[in-house]
């Protein structure tokens, strides 16, 4: 995907306190369109808490967010939606007690258009979900789960798609086929910012990469350039 020299996403001085404990110290960083970024670190380093003050899903202590030259930065989460930037949580969290074509058509529920279309898009990239389009969605496999829940974004057309976790607890082959799906969804258009903890899939991904360590950015850059140090190696690629 050609990328966009200008900042489409910019992140300045993010700070997130959860009472006493810092989990974001005023990171920043910027995405352009068109790109696949991603955020790798252990498990509490701040990824997903990232994720969700972006979305204005947990309050920011600090910081400011710019999406495609606007201030979201206190902008609630529904009409942040309405901007075009959509995530998929950890975790999946679909409704468990819905129909698979329910799920979806919730996905669009800050638009007053049609949807048919986007539907059928979501079935292209998702066949699976087409084959259960009445099935219970609680009732899925984990994976089936998963691909409902990014199907389930795009009904409401992102143009930056944020993706938390969307390997965890996957079987490898699985992995590679969501990994495969997020590339595609990258090739028609779509800005990706990606929290993945399986860092080696993210790099061979992703055009660009920070590193986050309790709540900081200690090392940014190309992910193919990532690839070849050797303290990512070390700490985040087995060696």
């Amino acid at each position: 995907m050609a990328i966009n020299s200008e900042q489409f996403l910019k992140v300045e001085n993010l700070t997130v306190n959860y009472g006493a404990i810092r989990a974001l110290r005023g990171i920043s960083f910027e995405a352009a369109q068109g790109e696949i970024i991603t955020l790798i670190g252990a498990n509490g380093a701040g990824k997903s808490t990232t994720l969700h003050a972006i979305s204005n899903i947990i309050r920011k202590t600090l910081g400011n967010v710019i999406f495609d030259g606007k201030n979201i930065t206190s902008t609630p989460p529904d009409r942040i939606v309405k901007t075009g930037l959509v995530q998929v949580p950890e975790g999946r969290r679909i409704f468990a007690n819905l129909s698979v074509k329910d799920n979806l058509e919730m996905g669009a529920y800050t638009r007053r258009d049609p949807i048919r279309e986007d539907m059928e898009k979501v079935f292209s990239i998702f066949p699976r979900l087409k084959e259960r389009i009445r099935q219970v969605a609680g009732t899925l496999s984990g994976g089936e789960q998963q691909m409902l829940a990014m199907g389930r974004a795009l009904m409401a057309r992102p143009r930056l798609l944020l993706l938390d976790e969307p390997s965890m607890g996957l079987a490898p082959i699985l992995v590679d086929e969501i990994f495969s799906v997020i590339k595609n969804i990258n090739e028609t258009g779509t800005t990706v910012l990606l929290v993945e903890q399986n860092a080696y899939k993210a790099l061979n991904l992703a055009s660009r990469a920070y590193i986050l360590e309790t709540g900081v950015i200690v090392k940014s850059g190309r992910a193919a350039d990532l690839l070849k140090d050797e303290a990512v190696k070390a700490a985040y690629l087995g060696g």
